[in-house]
């Protein structure tokens, strides 16, 4: 049964990636802004840094949770009120986590924080899904990609800065109050599309929805390869405190440049893209990116087996393979996308459940085969690189719009 639920949108598409950035950056803001502060955190709470990086992987396992329900529901009662409700929950969690005394509390509540950000967060693609097909699509969310990068180039600076004048626990402060803060934007500003939502009987209509989403061999495809490529960037982003400080000995002052030099690389590669999108289809950018990507990480696993490289190398390899991201992203939501009209949450949601669930499997696996080098880290990387290229290459075509 079909129902038709009218929507009115009366913001021009700059204001909309602008707000569906905002929304985005709680994911880069949550991810980076402690990783400064895990030595700080694992001796404030009398543990050891690697079950302080198992919160990385506790909170990919949350992003994939999140969306389960968030996809399918905001489909159903429109984006707004779905995103709003998440980032309250996400804004909850993280004032528990700024009181925790032990680690297992710590990891619980990141698992908390995580299902509210993926609530929210998964009806950031799938609003642009709502409004714009194709390149335009394409050029969107690259537009919100670029905008979002302030994010992750800020956010180890800002961890930084609050760490060393008002300790680790402002960190999570800071995250509660910037939830709330974006709430509030998103009940006042953020459209809703006029479309006919898919009213199922309750858990049966989400239950269809993914079903419809999961059988689509093309879709499903494109979700691995994107899912592989982003965890090449979660291996570093888990690892990147350790090697960084902890292993070459740069100072948790210095970090934020090191780490900040990847998205600067990842935003300059944004803005090549949206350049070839004006000559090439975002399924042709997504190969050039990936085999960029499984090239440059190859290379720089191999350097690391062999001897250890001086650290100005190991960063700009680093930069190459984390900035292949800004090729990456935004094409592959695309293609996997624009093959559901009406049901573009659910699709969402599917994909970002897939990739944080791999993403939040790897992650833990890293910090288990961690031995004191850059070896773990770099070799994870390339086999992750490399896996979302053959498959890419192996088992996708370029995608024609379907109804879904």
């Amino acid at each position: 049964m079909t129902s038709h639920t009218a929507f009115t949108t009366d913001a021009p598409p700059a204001n909309l990636a602008w707000m569906l950035a905002a929304l985005t950056m709680l994911g880069p803001f949550a991810i980076d802004t402690y990783l400064p502060a895990q030595l700080a955190i694992a001796e404030a709470l009398g543990t050891d840094i690697h079950r302080v990086e198992q919160t990385m992987g506790v909170y990919m396992a949350g992003l994939a949770a999140g969306p389960v329900l968030g996809g399918p529901l905001s489909d159903r009662y429109g984006r707004k009120l779905i995103a709003v409700i998440g980032l309250l929950f996400f804004a909850l969690a993280s004032l528990l986590i700024a009181q925790v005394h032990t680690i297992e509390q710590m990891i619980g509540l990141r698992f908390m924080q995580a299902l509210g950000g993926g609530f929210a967060v998964v009806t950031s693609a799938a609003t642009v899904r709502d409004f714009f097909t194709g390149r335009e699509a394409a050029r969107v969310m690259a537009l919100i990609g670029i905008i979002m990068m302030i994010a992750p180039l800020a956010a180890p600076a800002i961890g930084a800065a609050l760490l060393q004048f008002s300790g680790w626990r402002v960190i999570f402060y800071a995250l509660g109050g910037y939830a709330v803060l974006i709430a509030m934007l998103l009940a006042w500003r953020m459209p809703q599309a006029q479309r006919t939502i898919e009213k199922g009987a309750g858990l049966r209509g989400v239950l269809r929805s993914y079903r419809r989403v999961l059988c689509h061999k093309q879709a499903m495809a494109f979700a691995v390869a994107q899912a592989l490529a982003a965890c090449c960037m979660f291996m570093f982003l888990t690892e990147s405190a350790y090697v960084y400080i902890g292993f070459y000995g740069v100072a948790e002052a210095t970090f934020p440049l090191l780490f900040g030099a990847n998205i600067i690389t990842m935003a300059l590669f944004n803005r090549i893209n949206v350049r070839m999108l004006n000559r090439w289809e975002p399924y042709q950018v997504m190969r050039f990116g990936l085999l960029l990507q499984a090239v440059s990480a190859t290379l720089l696993a191999l350097i690391v087996w062999l001897s250890m490289p001086p650290l100005w190398l190991l960063v700009a390899l680093i930069m190459v393979t984390v900035g292949c991201m800004g090729f990456i992203m935004s094409n592959s939501i695309t293609c996997a996308l624009s093959y559901f009209s009406s049901n573009s949450g659910a699709a969402n949601a599917v994909i970002s459940t897939l990739g944080f669930a791999i993403a939040g499997s790897l992650t833990l696996l890293l910090t288990l085969l961690h031995d004191g080098s850059a070896v773990p880290m770099t070799s994870m990387m390339a086999a992750c690189a490399v896996s979302g290229a053959l498959v890419l290459f192996g088992l996708t075509r370029a995608p024609d719009a379907e109804p879904g």
